[in-house]
């Protein structure tokens, strides 16, 4: 997991959209409150692939 600034992931816990930050093969390296709510709020996302978090999908949203 690539080191995130600390004051990029409290911009994103005061959105209250759900909102990510991704790397360059889509996994997930910080989500907001709101994003872990809705998306899984009894496991961990980070470092897991936005599309199998968010839409269940096996492959990136443009493949699927």
């Amino acid at each position: 997991m690539a080191n995130v600034l600390p004051e990029l992931v409290s911009y994103l816990e005061s959105l209250a959209e759900p909102h990510i930050l991704l790397d360059r093969q889509y996994r997930i390296i910080a989500a907001n409150a709101a994003y872990r709510d809705q998306f899984s709020p009894r496991a961990s996302v980070v470092g897991r692939s936005c599309y199998e978090v968010s839409h269940r999908f096996t492959a990136p949203c443009d493949q699927a």
